[in-house]
């Protein structure tokens, strides 16, 4: 019986000893990052505008990340229409003022003046649909544009096709 206590509690130090190797590597270890020469960690916490994130990053095979967390705060921006951040890494909508009367806030990131188009979030409040995702925000501080699912299935229709585009998840766009 004596046997398999101390079995047993070998077996849990050395549970224990892996997750703290592992919460140490995701949490304590430190690389540097090539485009701001900053250290950080893989992931860690970002407070932008009053709303806290943890980001999380891939590093490099040569273990280096491109920016540092406190670089990725500053690259925060608010949506257009609410307000609200918007992280590295989020998706974005790219709405145009209906209304020409339009003024636009000062936090509002201008995507393009003709037609005019400004970064929003994708919260329920701001995208009316997920068909309405058009790009990332992305580092250093830009829209990662990619076609919306709208602008897919109107492709699919010039091109012959039925016009129906089946997407399970929209981070793989």
């Amino acid at each position: 019986m004596i046997s398999i206590i101390f079995k047993f509690k070998i077996f849990v130090i050395k549970q224990e000893a892996a997750m703290m190797n592992f919460l140490k590597r995701v949490f304590g270890v430190r690389l540097k990052a090539k485009k701001c020469g900053h250290k950080t960690k893989l992931k860690d916490k970002v407070t932008a505008f009053g709303e806290t994130e943890i980001l999380g990053m891939v590093p490099h095979k040569d273990g280096t990340v491109d920016y540092c967390h406190k670089c990725l705060k500053k690259m925060a921006i608010r949506c257009a229409w609410c307000g609200e951040p918007i992280f590295i890494g989020e998706f974005v909508t790219l709405y145009t003022p209906i209304n020409k009367k339009f003024k636009a806030p000062e936090c509002a990131v201008k995507y393009s003046e003709n037609p005019l188009q400004f970064v929003g979030c994708c919260r329920g409040n701001c995208a009316e649909t997920g068909a309405d995702y058009r790009g990332r925000w992305m580092p250093p501080g830009k829209v990662d544009r990619f076609l919306s699912l709208t602008e897919r299935c109107v492709a699919d229709v010039v091109n012959g096709g039925d016009g129906i585009i089946i997407c399970e998840d929209l981070s793989k766009l």
